[in-house]
């Protein structure tokens, strides 16, 4: 923040946003492990094209990225930013050590010049442009570039954040020109676009039978385990896993009591008498309350159910007040004047159709019956349990027929006629007049928390438990002491949460089940998050690779049955002949038959049957009449017939064709460019092990 005050106070209305705008494009810090001075030179989070980044290395890159997101927001990045900035320590590290061997091969270079011209000359970079642009006539001022370049060589300014962005832009641009470069290789030809042209505009009425693979009972379906090990054998590359933990852990909460919660209800209330007589609020609210928004403006609507506005005083203290996860104090320190009226009523809906029984009702009421009794009664909304209380509402609220007739009232009490709006007659019942009072309050919220004693009890059952030392040993003890063992299957390397743990703090339990040394049936120390301790066992771990047959038999089952239910089902379909209505009729039970029109190969589905590029594929062959062979799709057979087909119009021009598909190509460069030059260099993060 002192870089960015400094900039503000020396360079004027530019300067102060240039720090903050520039900040945003440095790529470029992590203090979350807390023990950068203790990491061994052994230690890396990952392999580059056969060279170990260390890990102080990767630390230091992590720590210059928080200090320049630092200077730039004023701030430290969150937790939940943290993942993010590691994430790009890490591309700085790929683009240096994999990208850098193509640039060099291709004799990639950035001059000073083109730096020059990216941050003062015809080409300037958009982080420049931001931070510089005139907000009268939104153009860039380069005559304040001019002045904070000066600044700095002066020493008038602190450069740092400038120097960082400044040193990014070389290996950007040298990104953009390699990319830039395969981008331009993206062509397609006359013959592709006219394929596209076709798929787009050529149009077909249809009828089909699907016979999904599942309509062939698993009594027919036969087959050893042989089958399925020759199956994976021959399909391995199908079953090319990311790493996987699997755990089971107990939980041991960490949950308020009732005498924490009365206890905290007892010192809150104890604030009150000061609460009461202290003539500075601000100065005592900050010293108690646990929230840092302490004073409001309410409508009487606003205010905690426990206060009326009809009898709130000022300087007066209400509660303690328990409001979800806290109990707070109110003060009124004033009464102010809003812009809109707000008055509270009751009443009882009738619909459109019943006006003359509410009309009775209103009568009966004017005679003495009970307002709130005849409404529980005869409400046909959702006020009809509380006595058709509709509370305090504000001017505007309502329907305009409503609306009107609430704040048009002068007395307490029902109104002599029936209201009609869009929802039926109404009779209403003015429980308070309208008013403008708005009122201040000051509020002191204190959080309900577990005390010491709650906590230390919690801590010595977890403690007991985290005495065992192995699955075996897991298992008796939550059977002895009657506890629940949850499972998590399927923990990523990355994981940030485990099932509906979300805590900072998982991240230690999935380091844990990730560390070389644990081993299957091992027990973790004891993990505390927010409100529980944790104690878990690893059942089952996986590296990344193709999957081990027993982790993936039922998969591998799945296709094979797939692959038998389909020969079962080509082989009754031999010899069927005629129209599809026949073909259906003779398969019998499973088999259906639908009809599409004016369908295009651009959009290859089928209902039932879903994705079906085949069938489209083969439609594109096909002439009207013709009954297609059976035809082997993700989930079924589907066998066409085509009832008429028109054909694209002939076109001697297919270049916004060839443009829309050398665009799509030219969108996913980048990411298939990174992909790519990942595999060729063997990239192998392994971050998640450290953080």
């Amino acid at each position: 923040m002192a870089i960015i005050t400094k900039i503000r106070e020396k360079a004027g209305w530019t300067a102060g946003v240039i720090a903050v705008t520039l900040g945003l494009f440095i790529v470029g810090t992590d203090l979350f492990s807390g023990n950068s001075s203790l990491l061994s030179n052994d230690q890396v989070v990952g392999e580059i094209d056969g060279t170990d980044v260390k890990l102080q290395d990767f630390a230091t890159a992590v720590d210059r990225l928080v200090n320049n997101y630092r200077a730039s927001a004023g701030r430290a990045p969150s937790d939940a930013q943290m993942p993010g900035i590691r994430n790009q320590a890490w591309q700085q590290f790929i683009e240096r050590i994999a990208y850098e061997k193509e640039y060099s091969t291709l004799g990639i270079e950035v001059t000073t010049a083109e730096i020059e011209d990216m941050i003062k000359g015809n080409n300037i970079h958009p982080g420049i442009a931001q931070a510089f642009k005139n907000p009268e006539t939104g153009e860039v001022d380069r005559n304040q570039i001019e002045a904070f370049l000066y600044r700095i060589q002066q020493g008038q300014i602190d450069g740092t954040t400038f120097t960082n962005f400044e040193k990014q832009l070389y290996p950007e641009r040298k990104k953009q020109k390699y990319e830039g470069l395969l981008t331009l290789s993206s062509y397609a030809t006359k013959h592709e676009a006219k394929r596209e042209y076709d798929m787009q505009n050529t149009k077909f009425d249809f009828k089909y039978a699907y016979i999904p693979y599942s309509s062939i009972a698993d009594s027919l379906v036969e087959f050893e385990d042989s089958d399925l090990r020759n199956y994976y054998e021959d399909n391995k590359s199908k079953y090319e896993k990311d790493a996987n933990r699997a755990i089971e852990y107990v939980s041991f909460s960490i949950k308020p009591t009732t005498e924490d919660e009365n206890d905290i209800r007892k010192d809150l209330a104890e604030l009150i008498p000061l609460f009461t007589k202290t003539t500075n609020d601000t100065t005592f609210v900050e010293a108690n309350s646990s929230n840092t928004n302490n004073f409001k403006a309410a409508r009487p609507n606003q205010l905690p159910q426990a206060i009326d506005p009809a009898t709130i005083e000022v300087g007066k203290v209400y509660g303690p007040v328990k409001e979800g996860k806290v109990f707070k104090l109110y003060k009124l320190v004033s009464i102010g004047e809003d812009t809109v009226f707000s008055a509270r009523a009751s009443h009882i809906l009738f619909k459109e159709d019943n006006k003359s029984k509410a009309q009775e009702i209103l009568r009966e009421i004017r005679r003495g019956a009970d307002f709130a009794a005849m409404a529980k009664e005869h409400g046909t909304d959702g006020t009809k349990n509380r006595g058709g209380d509709l509370g305090w509402f504000a001017e505007g609220a309502m329907v305009t027929e409503f609306n009107d007739a609430v704040m048009g009232a002068t007395n307490k009490g029902v109104l002599p006629r029936l209201v009609k709006t869009q929802f039926g007659y109404h009779i209403i019942e003015i429980t308070e007049l309208k008013t403008k009072k708005l009122f201040n309050l000051a509020t002191i919220e204190k959080e309900i928390t577990y005390s010491d004693a709650t906590y230390e009890v919690a801590y010595s059952k977890a403690g007991r438990f985290a005495q065992v030392k192995d699955r075996k040993e897991y298992d008796a003890k939550v059977t002895q002491d009657s506890l629940t063992s949850i499972q998590a299957l399927n923990i990523a390397p990355n994981s940030r949460y485990v099932n509906n743990l979300s805590d900072p703090s998982v991240r230690n339990l999935v380091r844990w089940a990730y560390n070389d040394d644990t081993e299957i049936g091992d027990v973790s120390e004891l993990v505390e998050l927010n409100d529980q301790f944790i104690i878990a066992v690893l059942r089952g771990k996986r590296e990344k690779g193709i999957a081990p047959f027993e982790d993936v038999k039922k998969e591998v089952e799945r296709e094979v049955k797939k692959d038998i239910q389909k020969k079962i089902i080509l082989e009754q379909l031999k010899g069927t002949d005629g129209l599809i209505d026949a073909v259906v009729k003779n398969f019998g039970n499973g088999a259906s038959m639908n009809t599409l029109e004016d369908r295009s190969a651009s959009n290859p589905s089928i209902p039932k049957a879903g994705y079906a590029p085949n069938a489209f594929g083969r439609l594109l062959s096909m002439k009207a009449g013709e009954k297609s062979e059976p035809i082997e799709e993700r989930n079924g057979i589907i066998i066409l017939e085509l009832t008429a087909k028109e054909d694209a119009l002939e076109t001697a021009d297919y270049t916004v064709y060839q443009t829309q598909l050398q665009d799509k190509e030219s969108r996913s460069v980048t990411s298939r460019v990174k992909k790519a030059i990942e595999e060729y260099a063997g990239v192998e993060d392994m971050i998640y092990k450290h953080y």
